[in-house]
């Protein structure tokens, strides 16, 4: 039987059916990647943690790795519907992390 709070833990427990003792078992989360610098700090600064940073290809291209939600969803298509509002300073600030973050990697 699974674990109520699922959404809380990486792990929940189940029976095993040929004996009666539990086993943690891994929660696959989905990923949301893009290469889009500014995409990945708007998702940043509302709130969505970079999970990785991977380097996709010898031109120096990075992914940004997010953990997909239907929230991020909705932010991506506010983005690129042009319907996303900022504040300019919180902007500003998540690129300036970012930025550090890639340099830092």
């Amino acid at each position: 039987m699974e674990s109520q709070n699922e959404n809380e833990d990486e792990y929940s427990c189940r029976k095993s059916p040929t004996n009666t003792t539990t086993k943690p078992r891994r929660i696959m989360k989905m990923e949301h990647s893009t290469t889009d610098f500014y995409l990945s700090c708007y998702f940043a600064m509302c709130g969505h943690n970079v999970k990785d940073i991977r380097k996709i290809d010898d031109n120096n291209r990075m992914e940004f790795v997010f953990e997909d939600s239907n929230d991020l969803q909705k932010l991506k298509e506010q983005y690129f519907w042009d319907k996303a509002l900022v504040n300019p300073i919180l902007y500003k600030d998540s690129i300036r992390k970012m930025k550090t973050m890639l340099y830092n990697y």
